[in-house]
């Protein structure tokens, strides 16, 4: 009786969905089969909802074991759905989007596929690509887009935001190429596309010199899946991130892996150099300096204008540090020849000068040591060399020649000059010390270094921000934020059907950022301020020092003119005579300063101390 009326009842709901076309779903159909409906009046219900079957009622009626024929059945209309279905979206993605926008950009023949062309990969992504490949990333960002939007393909996302990374690349926009690159390494090394991703972030990071979500990734990702055509750069950042954290063994590990063909090559030399000057291994430090001379001349031609500079100053930074050693060890001749060999034209050469005018001081070559600050304080270096440590080596240097009334009007100079700077770096910083002031770190990079509709009165000269942004992780920042201005307005410029599309989310991307990365500066530049500021307070303390020897040499001097009222009479009879080279021709400085004569001064001062 159950089994003709559960016929009758099939029978009913056939006609009844034959007429409407009513669509019929996975547990309509268990519960006819567990009413041992036949499967040839469920067939013919399933028939006419053919277009409503879906891969999860599939999943469905296997999970619940439906008999095959219903299973196969249901397989083959959700395949014959996505077949109509498909070129019905082909056009708004990809045919309309080509005469709209042309080709730019060059061929890309390096683009890896998911599996191989045979790997079931989505038409859209396909030919996405295969766009991207004929040099057309507007077009295939614009499909890409529209599939990361939805998030069509959970599968593929990795794939996905590759391509789109690579196509936002080809159009010059690096920081949102990189967000999406950044989106793939999420998903961990397992997925095929984050071995060729990770090289575009070095790639791009060398475009925009700033390494810090490189320096994110090296923090957490073993070197064991460090990308062949990464290897170098992520070795080198690991090395660093050990030597900032003063694990010298292991720094000195992660920088032997990097290899001679790379640039990073001398980086990671000289900072081996600078570990074993560190653990006082000074040989092994004044031949790791060598090796970066040797080995920048052995180098060919970088591949762009930046590299060469940076090429240039390390062969500068190798000489400037084997001087130093060489001064450690007062050895101070040798240190001097040393700092002689770098270039004038060196951004290294003020420091230089200071450098080796501490080696002249220390072998008594009081006449040449004015001279070199006297080039160091010269109006070709005041707006950009940020050098305090002059002065005081300056009133060092009259002390020692016993010009009291000199050493007096140096020290007051330097307290007046830097006592309120050191006043408004410590006031500045102490604003972002609290939990509320650490949420507005992007004000405090933005108060000294964006525009301000009220300029702020400071005390603080360019030349020391000059000398902040020496730090290459601050300078990164800020040239990666100039970047991102740049990008908002090539997006601006291109076709209006990309711009009004892909671009609202590119620009958000990009605004959001510009948030965090100020706000990073702002941490990066308060770190470095304060590190100025210990320098300030260590020179104030050493002019304390100096004047209290300032007041025992005036005493001790004025004891003896009293025990010695007639030796005013015999002073001329004992001024220091300062050698001149035979091989030099002297003309007398008359306050004006040429290039060609910059570290050739030197300042014969008569001595009063006998």
């Amino acid at each position: 009786m159950r089994q003709a009326l559960s016929i009758t009842l099939g029978c009913v709901a056939a006609l009844s969905l034959s007429n409407n076309a009513w669509a019929i779903n996975c547990d309509e159909i268990m519960k006819m089969v567990d009413y041992n409906t036949p499967n040839t009046v469920i067939l013919n219900m399933m028939k006419d909802g053919k277009k409503d079957f879906k891969s999860k009622d599939v999943k469905c009626l296997t999970r619940k074991k439906a008999p095959q024929a219903i299973i196969d059945q249901a397989k083959a209309y959700v395949s014959e759905n996505k077949a109509s279905a498909e070129p019905a979206a082909a056009p708004e993605r990809t045919m309309e989007s080509v005469k709209d926008f042309g080709s730019q950009g060059k061929e890309l023949k390096d683009l890896p596929e998911r599996g191989g062309a045979s790997s079931g990969q989505p038409d859209e992504i396909r030919s996405a690509r295969n766009k991207l490949k004929a040099k057309k990333p507007l077009t295939a960002s614009y499909i890409l887009h529209d599939l990361i939007q939805e998030d069509k393909y959970p599968e593929n996302r990795a794939e996905i935001n590759y391509y789109m990374g690579r196509s936002l690349e080809a159009l010059k926009l690096y920081h949102v190429a990189q967000h999406y690159y950044l989106n793939v390494i999420k998903e961990g090394p397992a997925n095929q596309f984050f071995t060729p991703a990770l090289p575009r972030l070095v790639k791009i990071a060398r475009h925009t010199g700033d390494e810090s979500d490189l320096r994110r990734i090296v923090a957490k990702l073993p070197p064991k899946f460090y990308p062949r055509k990464a290897k170098n750069h992520l070795h080198y950042l690991l090395g660093v991130r050990y030597y900032q954290k003063g694990q010298l063994s292991k720094a000195l590990d992660s920088f032997s892996k990097v290899t001679d063909k790379s640039v990073l090559f001398l980086k990671a030399r000289y900072f081996e150099g600078v570990i074993h000057n560190q653990r006082e291994k000074l040989k092994s430090a004044v031949g790791a300096f060598g090796d970066v001379y040797s080995e920048a001349n052995r180098i060919e031609q970088s591949r762009d204008a930046r590299e060469a500079l940076l090429i240039e100053e390390l062969k500068d930074l190798s000489f400037l540090s084997r001087g130093s050693v060489y001064y450690s060890v007062e050895r101070f001749s040798e240190a001097r020849t040393f700092f002689d060999k770098v270039d004038r034209n060196s951004r290294y050469w003020p420091e230089t000068l200071f450098r080796d005018a501490w080696a002249t001081f220390m072998l008594g070559e009081l006449d040449v040591t004015l001279g070199k600050i006297l080039t160091v304080e010269s109006p070709y270096f005041d707006q950009e060399e940020f050098i305090p440590e002059a002065q005081v080596l300056k009133s060092l240097t009259y002390l020692y020649l016993c010009n009291y009334p000199k050493v007096e009007s140096i020290i007051e100079k330097f307290e007046n000059k830097y006592i309120p700077m050191r006043k408004e770096i410590k006031s500045f910083i102490a604003q972002y010390t609290t939990d509320e002031g650490k949420k507005l770190y992007d004000q405090a990079w933005t108060t000294y270094f964006e525009d301000s509709d009220t300029p702020l009165e400071s005390t603080l000269p360019k030349a020391l921000f000059h000398r902040v942004m020496r730090n290459t992780e601050l300078s990164g920042v800020a040239r990666h934020l100039k970047i991102m201005d740049e990008e908002l307005s090539i997006i601006d410029l291109q076709k209006p059907k990309w711009r009004d599309s892909v671009g609202p989310t590119l620009k958000k991307i990009i605004e959001k950022d510009q948030l965090m990365f100020h706000k990073r500066a702002g941490r990066r530049f308060l770190k470095e301020l304060a590190a100025q500021d210990e320098t300030l307070k260590q020179l104030l303390n050493q002019a304390n020092f100096i004047k209290i020897d300032l007041k025992e040499a005036q005493k001790d001097d004025f004891e003896r003119k009293a025990a010695n009222i007639d030796s005013s009479k015999l002073q001329s009879k004992f001024l220091v005579d300062f050698a001149t080279s035979a091989n030099l021709i002297y003309w007398p400085f008359n306050g004006e300063f040429w290039a060609d004569e910059l570290g050739y001064y030197s300042i014969i001062e008569d001595s009063s101390c006998k």
